[in-house]
């Protein structure tokens, strides 16, 4: 009975909410059959879409922050040229 309670268990996720809600990427036990392969397949395409696309932000917004560093740097550079021009 423990054991059962355990499976149902994986199989769901708790989201914030504090509904219940399967996990998409959660295979069950028995035959993949074609439906659910391509729920299955659906499911990848879209978790690795996300995964890609978390990525890109990440690296975009690092790629930002030294940008922002560099500023400072910048207009202190244009400041020393101005005043060496006067």
């Amino acid at each position: 009975m423990e054991s059962l309670f355990y499976k149902i268990k994986l199989k769901t996720v708790d989201t914030d909410q504090g509904s219940k809600m399967k996990d998409p990427l959660a295979l069950l036990n028995g035959p993949i059959i074609r439906a659910r392969a391509t729920k299955l397949q659906a499911a990848l395409n879209a978790f690795a879409q996300e995964q890609i696309t978390l990525e890109f932000q990440d690296h975009n917004y690092a790629r930002c922050e030294i940008e922002l560093e560099e500023a400072p740097k910048l207009v202190m550079v244009l400041e020393a040229c101005k005043e060496a021009a006067c």
